[in-house]
């Protein structure tokens, strides 16, 4: 049995995240790409799958947060290096910049 983990905005971006799935070892397949009038759908099998891929999504989407919302320079918190406001990592550390 198979449950939505994602809805895409367009195919490119349900085969990304169908993508990065099945990196993690994740079989999923994207649905409804070829419906005129629906938003395509990435799909993976209910259980263990299931929980990862919502984690995997949920990080996906969080950067893509800070990525449209950042418009100032940031300070690592760990290493205290100054980071362009297109990235959300360091490049120094490898620091994640969180949402705080």
């Amino acid at each position: 049995m198979m449950i939505r983990v994602h809805t895409a905005e367009n195919p490119i971006e349900a085969h990304f995240v169908k993508g990065l799935l099945e990196a993690e070892g994740i079989t999923s397949e994207v649905r409804e790409e070829n419906m005129i009038g629906d938003y395509p759908a990435v799909w993976v099998t209910v259980g263990v799958d299931y929980d990862l891929a919502q984690e995997i999504v949920s990080a996906l989407l969080r950067e893509q947060v800070v990525v449209e919302t950042q418009s100032e320079p940031w300070c690592c918190p760990r290493c205290r290096e100054h980071i362009e406001a297109q990235f959300t990592e360091c490049w120094h550390c490898g620091t994640i910049q969180s949402l705080v």
